[in-house]
């Protein structure tokens, strides 16, 4: 098992924790309760939200997300703040493209688009907690909101309130990270979507977005 290792001086305990761990972390979900709570987050991006656009998968980890919906590479982008993870995603699926960003940095995001030659998303995803490490959800949300065409989606989830990371738990560390209460996460989203809803996801809280307010800023139209 990997332990923690002395970091780059700049990086973030958060960059710095899952660069540690990123070749033990795929081993940690193939449980069949997790491999099935995959499956059904999945399922529901997959299968009942995501129409074929251009989607942004934000923490994508070891590729995760590939591995259970088919998208054409033209069709994808995948960011992590790991330079590891993304090293690993991009050996399991060559013909896609990940990138190394901190989705925290106001710029990143748009910088990291903008190198791809990405006009715009119509779906971003952001799934099992990842923005539960930010510091300022609301900002980051504004950020990710930024880069989806007028008539994008938003999905994403975050640790539920007392939840305990599996990925703490397994490695012996602790990582700043927030948790949130379904309420929260109803409020965070009001002013930008008009049309969304907030899942009770087990340890998870969900925030999905179906229909920004018009006058939200974005990336404009497809």
């Amino acid at each position: 098992m990997s332990k923690l290792a002395s970091a780059p001086v700049g990086w973030s305990p958060v960059r710095e924790f899952y660069e540690s761990i990123a070749v033990d972390y795929a081993n940690l979900f193939t449980d069949s309760e997790s491999l099935e709570e995959t499956q059904t987050v999945f399922d529901l991006i997959g299968l009942d939200m995501w129409d074929g656009e251009r989607i942004l998968d934000l923490g994508s980890g070891p590729g995760t997300m590939l591995d259970y919906i088919h998208i054409p590479p033209s069709k994808y982008l995948g960011v992590d703040i790991s330079p590891k993870m993304v090293t690993l995603a991009q050996l399991s699926h060559p013909a896609h493209t990940f990138r190394t960003a901190d989705i925290e940095d106001p710029n990143a995001l748009a910088e990291t688009c903008a190198r791809q030659k990405f006009s715009g998303f119509g779906f971003a995803v952001s799934a099992f907690g990842v923005l539960s490490y930010v510091e300022d959800l609301s900002a980051v949300l504004k950020s990710i909101t930024a880069a989806l065409f007028q008539d994008g989606k938003l999905f994403f989830m975050v640790y539920k309130d007392g939840y305990i990371p599996h990925t703490h738990e397994s490695f012996g560390q602790s990582v700043p990270h927030k948790t949130y209460t379904m309420q929260q996460i109803r409020d965070l989203m009001e002013p930008d979507w008009k049309r969304g809803m907030v899942l009770d996801l087990g340890d998870f809280v969900g925030g999905v977005g179906l229909e920004l307010e018009p006058s939200v800023g974005t990336a404009g139209q497809a």
